[in-house]
C-alpha cells in the first residue's frame, strides 16, 4: 500500500475533480435558498467586520478568523452582498476537498482510481451542508489531512506545522482547537508505540507546542490590538460554563429510534439512515483507534490517513451530538466518513465499491434534502427575489420574513432610525444594511437579569423605529420562546412599543413600532 503522495499523477487527479465537483454544486445551488437566521449570523457578522467592528467584542459572533477571512474577499471584491459571502465559503471548499482527494487516491488501489475518486468527491460533496458551516466542514477536512502528513513523516517541521494549523483553526473556531489538539494527542500516542527515538520525540512535542503558539498569534494579535475583545472573549467562554452545554441539545436519532408506523416510510428510512451514521462516528471512531494502535504495535503499514481520521473521529463526534441533527452530524462526520473511504480505497478494485457505493447512496439520501439546489427543485417550491442586490431563490418562510422586513423599512425606516428584531433573524440588519442595536443577534439561550438590563440600555439610547418579535417555541420547547428567555427585554417592548395587529402574515411575528415613530404609508 503506498505511504507518499504521487503528486504529479494524484494531485492533478484530485485537482480536476475536486474542482469539477465544487464547479457543479455551486452552479446547482449557488443561487438557491436563503437563510435570515444562521447564514444571516455569519453575513451580519462578515459587514460589521467591513465596517470596521471586532467579533465578540461589539456584536454576537463566531471566533474573529472566519469574518476576517470573508471580509478581506469580499473587500477585493467590492461586494457585501450574500453572494459575495457563498463566494469565500466556496473557495474554502475547494481549499480542503482537492487536498483530501489526493490523500484518498494515494492511499487506495490504483486500479479503476479515477472512478473511485468520483465515488468519493460524491459522497464528500453531498455532506458539505449546511452551506454557512463549510468554514467548520473544510477545518475538519484540513485538520485530517495536516494530521496526515504529519504521520505521514514526523519530522520536527511537521510536528510544528501540525501545532500551527491547531493553534490556526482555533482562531476560527475554539472547538477546532479543542478537536484538533485532542487528535494530535492521539497522534503523539500513536508515534510512542515501538518508538525509536525517544529524544525525537519530545523534542517533536516541544516543537509542536510552538507551533501552536504561533500558530494562534492572529488571537493574541487581535486581543492586543483590540481594546475590550480579550474581556469579552472569556465572557463568551465563561458563558459556556454558565450554560453548561456548547450547543441546544436535541435527542440522539438512534437508528433504533427510527418512526416506523408513525411517518412516511420515506422518512422512517431517513431517521434509520441518520441513525446509523451518528452511530458509525463512535463506532469507527474506537475501533479504528484499537486497529492502527494495533499496526503500530505489529509493525505493519497503515495508511497515515486512516490514522489521522482514527484519532479525528471521537472529538469531532461531538460536534455531531452536541445538536443531534442532520446539519451538526455534518459538521463532525467527515473524519469518520474520510476514514471508511480510506479503507475500502485499500481493497481490491471491485470489492471496495460494496463499500463506497452503499456509503455514497445512503449519504445521498440522508442529505440531498437539506441541499438548497434539492429544496428549490420546481417552482412551486421556491420564490425568486432581490437579496439586497442578489437575484436569489427563496423558500415561502424566507420570503414572508424578507418581505416583511422591506415592508417595515418602507413605512417607519426613512427616519433613518434603527430597528430591532429578536430572537432569530440577525440576516434582518444585514438584509437591510443596518446596525443592530444590541450586542446579542442570535438570542436563544436565557439571559441574566444584568444583561437583559444592559441590552435595555442600548435599546433606549438607540431609539429603534420598529421591533420584530419571531414567537415560536424553538425546538418546540415553550421555555424557549423569547418572552421566557428574555422576559425584562420582552416586557420593556411590550411596554414602550404600540403592537402593529396584522401586519404582517405570518401569525408567529409579533411587529411593533415605536410610538414617537411617523408611520409612514402602509
Amino acid at each position: 500500500m503506498p505511504l507518499s503522495l504521487n503528486i504529479s499523477s494524484e494531485a492533478k487527479r484530485a485537482l480536476v475533480v475536486g474542482l469539477l465537483f465544487v464547479f457543479v454544486f455551486f452552479a446547482w445551488e449557488g443561487r438557491q435558498g436563503f437563510s435570515l437566521w444562521d447564514e444571516g449570523y455569519l453575513w451580519y457578522g462578515i459587514q460589521r467586520v467591513m465596517h470596521g467592528e471586532v467579533p465578540i467584542r461589539d456584536f454576537q459572533a463566531y471566533d474573529p478568523g472566519r469574518y476576517y477571512w470573508s471580509a478581506l474577499i469580499m473587500w477585493v471584491s467590492g461586494s457585501s452582498g450574500i453572494s459575495a459571502v457563498r463566494y469565500t465559503l466556496v473557495i474554502l471548499q475547494a481549499a480542503a476537498l482537492v487536498p483530501v482527494l489526493a490523500w484518498l487516491g494515494a492511499s487506495s488501489n490504483k486500479r479503476g482510481a479515477g472512478t473511485y475518486l468520483f465515488i468519493c468527491a460524491l459522497t464528500l460533496m453531498v455532506w458539505m451542508v449546511p452551506r454557512h458551516k463549510l468554514f467548520d466542514i473544510s477545518i475538519s477536512i484540513g485538520l485530517v489531512c495536516v494530521l496526515a502528513a504529519w504521520t505521514l513523516r514526523p519530522t520536527t517541521r511537521r510536528y510544528f506545522g501540525a501545532g500551527a494549523f491547531v493553534g490556526f483553526v482555533a482562531y476560527f473556531g475554539r472547538n477546532h482547537g479543542i478537536y484538533g489538539a485532542l487528535a494530535s494527542i492521539g497522534i503523539l500516542v500513536y508515534l510512542a508505540v515501538r518508538c525509536e527515538d525517544w529524544h525525537a520525540w519530545w523534542r517533536g512535542i516541544a516543537s509542536f507546542v510552538v507551533g501552536g503558539f504561533v500558530g494562534y498569534l492572529p488571537m493574541f494579535v487581535t486581543m492586543l490590538l483590540a481594546p475590550g475583545f480579550t474581556s469579552a472573549l472569556i465572557e463568551s467562554i465563561k458563558f459556556l460554563f454558565d450554560v453548561k452545554s456548547t450547543n441546544l441539545p436535541l435527542p440522539i436519532p438512534w437508528p433504533w429510534l427510527a418512526r416506523f408506523g408513525t411517518v412516511g416510510l420515506v422518512d422512517a428510512f431517513r431517521d434509520l439512515t441518520l441513525g446509523m451514521f451518528f452511530l458509525s462516528t463512535l463506532a469507527f471512531g474506537a475501533s479504528a483507534i484499537i486497529y492502527v494502535l494495533f499496526c503500530r504495535w505489529r509493525h505493519r503499514a497503515v495508511s497515515p490517513l486512516l490514522v489521522a481520521c482514527a484519532f479525528a473521529a471521537i472529538p469531532y463526534a461531538h460536534y455531531a451530538f452536541s445538536r443531534a441533527d442532520a446539519g451538526h452530524l455534518a459538521q463532525g462526520i467527515f473524519p469518520t466518513l474520510i476514514g471508511i473511504l480510506t479503507l475500502a480505497g485499500t481493497r481490491s478494485a471491485l470489492s471496495r465499491y460494496f463499500i463506497a457505493v452503499p456509503l455514497c447512496v445512503a449519504s445521498i439520501f440522508a442529505m440531498l434534502p437539506l441541499h438548497p439546489g434539492w429544496q428549490c427543485m420546481g417552482a412551486r417550491h421556491c420564490a425568486l427575489m432581490n437579496i439586497d442586490g442578489d437575484s436569489l431563490r427563496v423558500d415561502a418562510v424566507a420570503e414572508k420574513d424578507v418581505l416583511l422586513l422591506q415592508k417595515l423599512k418602507r413605512d417607519f425606516g426613512s427616519t433613518g432610525r434603527p430597528f430591532f428584531v429578536a430572537p432569530l433573524l440577525p440576516g434582518a440588519y444585514a438584509l437591510l444594511g443596518a446596525r443592530s442595536p444590541t450586542w446579542e443577534i442570535y438570542t436563544a439561550w436565557n439571559r441574566s437579569d444584568a444583561f437583559q438590563q444592559d441590552e435595555i440600555a442600548r435599546l433606549k439610547q438607540a431609539r429603534p423605529a420598529f421591533v420584530v418579535v419571531y414567537d415560536l417555541p424553538l425546538d418546540g420547547r415553550e421555555e424557549l420562546r423569547y418572552k421566557n428567555t428574555h422576559p425584562l427585554m420582552d416586557q420593556y417592548i411590550k411596554d414602550n412599543f404600540e403592537r402593529l395587529e396584522g401586519y404582517s402574515v405570518n401569525p408567529a411575528h409579533e411587529v411593533y413600532r415605536s410610538r414617537d415613530a411617523a408611520r409612514g404609508s402602509r
